[in-house]
């Protein structure tokens, strides 16, 4: 799982330029549907309107020559750049006066995120749990930093006031990004907060806890609500494939898997892993004599 705060600067419609600590790239095309272009290779986007959430897929260059590294000054000029570009999250004696005590939380947790002192900033967004975008944050973090039941109960706890999410962000001008690892291929970044990305951050912590039913139940409700996200698709089928085993209903769970893979194509990752996932229900369906 990565962080990153990031600015983007508008050339053109349909092109920017994106500074970043990991360098600098350009990106071309619509909103919500992107190809990047940076030292590291190809980076398609295609974003999910409303959620805050978009899903990238990587590639390297097929050309074997290597990108020359930048030289010190390159670097250290891209450093400074990308340095000043960051948010400025400090407040000062008079702004403590008159600022809640669980928005001051939120600015500090930041800040020390920002420092790269993660176990100081999710002790910053615990302490105000009933602020929302400081818990949806501090959740992710936790679960960055394997503390799984701690995370479970920050995203939970944000989860309880949606209707606030993201008014701490506007008020500070903040863009943060986080990825979510879903394939080796395929990341999901979060550039804002959201019930839908608060609940996709739940299903990790839940399944690193081990609580299947909390992960089916919530994979099943995001589903419902978009049956066309093909992630939430695979991640549904991989959670019915091991729940199914030697279950009970183990048949119906097996067709449940096949028709998640209905109208899918293998041209992305997505796609090759619902039919790879169907092509295992088949087999097991076949040796139930189903």
């Amino acid at each position: 799982m990565g962080f990153r705060f990031f600015k983007r600067i508008q050339l053109a419609p349909g092109i920017s330029i994106n500074l970043s600590r990991s360098g600098v790239s350009a990106s071309l095309g619509p909103r919500g549907a992107k190809v990047t272009l940076g030292p590291r290779g190809i980076r398609k986007t295609v974003g999910l309107p409303g959620t805050g959430m978009y899903y990238t897929t990587h590639s390297s260059w097929k050309s074997k020559k290597k990108t020359p590294p930048p030289s010190p000054e390159e670097a250290s000029a891209a450093e400074e750049e990308s340095a000043a570009e960051e948010p400025q999250l400090a407040l000062g004696f008079f702004d403590r006066l008159v600022t809640p005590e669980n928005e001051e939380n939120f600015i500090d947790g930041l800040r020390a995120f920002l420092e790269g002192e993660l176990e100081k900033a999710l002790d910053f967004f615990s302490r105000s749990p009933e602020c929302p975008d400081g818990a949806f944050v501090g959740g992710i973090i936790a679960l960055r930093l394997e503390r799984f039941a701690e995370a479970a109960d920050l995203l939970c706890r944000a989860l309880d006031d949606v209707d606030k999410f993201g008014s701490l962000f506007d008020r500070y001008e903040i863009e943060l990004d986080i990825a979510l690892p879903v394939t080796d291929e395929v990341e999901l970044h979060i550039t804002r907060p959201s019930r839908r990305a608060a609940m996709l951050a739940l299903v990790e912590a839940y399944q690193a806890l081990g609580d299947y039913d909390g992960t089916l139940d919530l994979l099943q409700e995001l589903y419902e609500e978009d049956p066309g996200d093909s992630m939430v698709r695979v991640s549904l089928a991989e959670i019915l494939l091991e729940l199914s085993a030697g279950a009970p209903n183990e048949a119906e769970l097996l067709r449940q898997i096949a028709g998640l893979a209905d109208g899918v194509e293998p041209e992305s990752s997505a796609g090759q892993a619902l039919l790879d996932y169907r092509k295992l229900a088949g087999e097991r369906l076949r040796k139930l004599g189903r």
